[in-house]
Order: C-alpha cells, then structure tokens, then sequence
C-alpha cells in the first residue's frame, strides 16, 4: 500500500515598516503658527492657541459641548501681506489629545474649518500644507516642513552669484542675457569659489517688501579690469535680452516663500542699468560697477517685480540705487 505524503505550504510574510520621510510625497507640516478657536454661534472670546510645532501640531482646551470653527492665521510679526489674516491652502485636523483619531475639515472661504459636536476636553490641532511637497505663501519648505519666511528671510537656502564681468551679452560660455554672465552657487560652493580674472562673488541677500522681491548681491571676492570699467563707463556696454538661469529663480523665491511662477522669467533690455560708482573702502579709492535688472512675474495670479542688484565690490555709498 502506497502512502502519500502531504506537505503543505504556507506562505511566509515579512513586514517591514519603513520610517517616514517628512518632504517626500507628503503633506508638509505648518510650523509656528497660532490657531484661532471661536465656538459657533456662541458670544464666548475667540482664543489663540500656542504655534504649532515642526508636525504642525497645537493643542486647546474644549470647555463648552458645541460646534466650533477654526482658523489657522499668520503670526502679526511675520511680516508677509497677510499678516493676522487665515493662511490658505491648508488642511486642519482635530482629534482628542494626546491619541486620539485625527478628523480634517474642509477650508470655507473665509478661511475657517467647522467641526461640530466637540464634547468638553483636550484636544490636539494638526495644520498641514493641502499641497504635497509645496508650502502656503509666505512659508518655505525647510526639510519637509512649512517654516514662516518672514518680511526679511533667514535664507534657509543661503547662496549668491558667480559673475563674470569678462563675457557679458551673448558668448561663447554664457547662455543668457545680460550686461554680464551670472551663475547661482549653493552657498558651501560660493565660499570654496575662488574667483578667475573678471568674475567676482558675493552672497545674495533676499528680502520681499509687498510685492517686490529684490536681490542684492555685494561683490566680495574678485575684481574686475580695466578694459571692462573703460567699456562700463564709456556707456558702449549692450545689454541683451534673456532669461534667469531656474535653480537660481527657485532658491530666490524659495527663500521668501513663494511658488516658482509659470514659464520662465525674461529680462529685457530696457530694464536693465549699469552705474560706475567711484567710491572707497577702508580708506581706498576704487571704481564699482553696479548692474540693475528687474523682471516681472505671475505667481497665484498676482503679479511681483523681481528686483536684481549686483555689484563688482564694496564700497561707502553702493549700491547707489540711482535711477531705479
């Protein structure tokens, strides 16, 4: 008599649990930012919760059963358009603290998000980018977290220009217009840069006053010669016209917290000035070329003026300014 033998298999799984990456496909959190709590109808004070930390997260005490509405809202101090006003393209959760299951709402257009029915007690706020990857305005997205920018930012992305005063309009290596050749470095690379003849670089300081964004960038390293000031001051300079290089438009605008605008930014002829500033510094007379540029962009369908300012060094007096 024949046996048979059975085997039976069973399938063997591994679970492996990888960790969260904040920034990668995922919602970033808003950090810093107080929330308004204010129970609806009701005749009590809206409240002002504490900023929320780097999960975007913020507790308050529920002291009445009822419906309540909640209103993220940019700090007074921050220094964006829409200080003490609701920040916009959020997403706001609300669940029983400390373990309790997160609800979101969506976000009326006054700013607000309603959830009704809250029992008395504590209750933790979750207050998230409703964008993957992107950050509201006046927020820049620092390791996948929502960080305010501020009026003047602490450039979260510090870098600044290469310019090569030798190879301006168009040439041989320079694919853009201009008065002079440009390239955005990082700032580790900026610092280890050690500048050829006729290129000089700086740090960018970037700041965002209404709707201006304006870029300075002092000359610290390198110098220019001679057969360059003589063509900058004998005004036969021509400027053409061209487009900024996008890894610099990214970190520029990332720093004061906007979104990259749609197409590319072109500089025209017309909006572009070369100043010969004779000046001193540190008790030496030296000549400054200052170059001037501005360039209109649409982001969100409102319209910023992008304002450059580059100088060849560092002097009393620069940059003049004059003229723009």
């Amino acid at each position: 008599m024949k046996k048979t033998l059975i085997i039976t298999l069973i399938p063997f799984f591994i679970v492996i649990t990888l960790p969260a990456i904040k920034g990668v496909g995922v919602l970033p959190a808003i950090k810093g930012v107080g929330v308004v709590v204010k129970k609806n109808p009701g005749s009590g004070a809206s409240r002002l919760t504490a900023p929320s930390d780097e999960n975007g997260e913020t507790t308050v005490d529920i002291t009445e059963i009822g419906n309540y509405n909640i209103v993220p809202v940019y700090p007074k101090s921050s220094g964006v358009e829409l200080a003490g006003g609701p920040i916009r393209a959020v997403k706001v959760g609300l669940g029983k603290s400390p373990s309790g299951a997160i609800k979101y709402a969506n976000q009326e257009e006054d700013g607000s998000f309603s959830f009704n029915g809250l029992a008395v007690g504590s209750y933790k706020i979750v207050v998230l980018s409703a964008t993957e990857n992107t950050c509201p305005a006046g927020f820049v997205n620092i390791d996948g977290v929502c960080t305010l920018a501020g009026k003047e930012s602490a450039s979260p992305v510090r870098g600044g220009l290469l310019a090569n005063w030798g190879k301006y309009g168009w040439d041989g290596d320079c694919n853009q217009g201009g008065i002079f050749c440009r390239k955005w470095l990082r700032l580790p690379d900026l610092n280890a840069n050690r500048p050829e003849e006729n290129s000089t670089t700086g740090e960018s300081k970037i700041t965002l006053e209404g709707n201006v964004i304006t870029v300075t960038t002092i000359g610290t390293k390198g110098s220019i010669g001679d057969e360059f000031l003589l063509t900058a001051n004998e005004k036969s300079l021509k400027p053409m016209p061209g487009e900024l290089p996008q890894e610099m438009l990214k970190d520029i605008l990332g720093n004061v917290g906007l979104k990259m605008p749609k197409g590319k930014v072109r500089i025209n002829t017309t909006d572009q000035k070369v100043v010969i500033n004779d000046t001193e510094n540190r008790g030496k007379k030296l000549r400054i070329v200052e170059v001037y540029e501005k360039a209109n962009l649409s982001i969100d369908g409102k319209t910023y003026t992008l304002q450059l300012i580059t100088t060849s060094g560092r002097g009393a007096g620069s940059p003049k300014h004059a003229g723009f």
